[in-house]
């Protein structure tokens, strides 16, 4: 089960390196990077040239900042064998066993088109406000449960679903910043 990471980036490249520190310690190895480089400089290039041997990554560069119309940008990288999706945002890090349960569980639920986890600080505490037992998230419950680095949806939900609204995230020209 391919696992496909899209990381729209600006401005960051101490925190994309600790990002991919964690990656490069994944259990589960099938998984590929998405990077929407979104800078104006080539602060990402010797970055990821240090881990194309041992990571699958794609480096777009793109112009036109925005954290919507880039990951909408990064689907349409994604290899056609990637059936998980996630959106790490680029000061995000993963334990290192997150991969491999994620597949673990998406292969035995079949039934489960996406799931969210909990935003922890380094301390292990939850960043933010969670709902304090699991439970399925739906229109009133989705703030409470689900942030979009914290989502792994499964690709044919997002096709089902179609593209990010472009009008939404963080962005210099969209009425919705957050």
């Amino acid at each position: 089960m391919r696992i496909g990471l899209l990381l729209a980036t600006l401005g960051r490249s101490t925190e994309v390196e600790r990002l991919l520190l964690t990656l490069d310690a994944q259990t589960y190895r099938d998984f590929e990077l998405i990077v929407i480089d979104q800078n104006r400089d080539d602060r990402l290039v010797p970055i990821l040239q240090n881990y194309k041997e041992r990571l699958s990554i794609v480096h777009l560069r793109r112009s036109m900042p925005g954290l919507s119309r880039n990951r909408n940008e990064g689907v349409k990288a994604l290899s056609s064998d990637a059936e998980i999706l996630a959106f790490p945002d680029d000061d995000c890090w993963y334990p290192s066993n997150l991969l491999a349960d994620l597949a673990s569980y998406f292969t035995s639920h079949k039934e489960v088109d996406g799931i969210s986890g909990i935003c922890m600080t380094k301390f292990g505490t939850p960043r933010g406000r969670w709902a304090s037992k699991p439970g399925f998230i739906d229109k009133s419950k989705i703030f409470g449960r689900c942030i979009s680095f914290t989502m792994f949806l499964r690709k044919t939900l997002v096709d089902k679903i179609g593209p990010f609204d472009e009008t939404l995230g963080l962005a210099p020209d969209v009425p919705w910043p957050r």
